[in-house]
């Protein structure tokens, strides 16, 4: 009887180990060329000079390891601090991985200017601030400096002895 047992026992160890390997194996995946798993490369560009009332373009590109891909994209936008009173902009596409809209922000101020993207189960949301007027663009020079200093330093962080 014992030896049974034993045969039985050791058979669903190299079951359960076979089934542990092929799970480990099953992940592995598509790696780019540092090893790193698959992520979305966005590049959010913003007009350069925008005054209250006209209109700008707002462009997007989206690449998966370096080649330009077809994505879901929804641009939006609100007064810096007023998440609550973000305005959805469609966005359009003439050519694969670039996305763009047009936005016209109604007075001088700092906005945040954000783009929801979806492709291939993956997703991200870049976002950044739009300086509208003189003293708006002074406000986030401060705004990106105090942000600058809390920052932590580049390859820092941990005690190391």
């Amino acid at each position: 009887m014992k030896k049974k047992r034993w045969i039985g026992t050791t058979g669903a160890l190299l079951l359960s180990l076979a089934a542990l390997l092929s799970g480990c194996t099953a992940q592995t995946g598509t790696v780019d060329e540092q090893g790193l798993r698959p992520h979305l490369a966005v590049d959010l560009q913003l007009p350069a000079e925008l005054a209250p009332g006209e209109s700008g373009q707002v462009t997007l590109d989206v690449a998966l390891l370096g080649d330009p891909i077809t994505a879901e994209v929804i641009f939006a936008y609100w007064p810096e601090g007023e998440p609550g009173n973000a305005v959805e902009a469609a966005a359009s596409s003439e050519d694969k991985g670039r996305y763009q809209t047009d936005l016209v922000l109604p007075e001088e101020g700092i906005y945040v200017v954000r783009a929801q993207v979806a492709a291939d189960g993956l997703e991200v949301m870049p976002a950044k601030w739009l300086a509208i007027g003189e003293d708006a663009v002074r406000q986030l020079a401060v705004l990106e400096a105090a942000q600058a200093q809390e920052a932590p330093a580049a390859g820092g962080g941990g005690h190391h002895h």
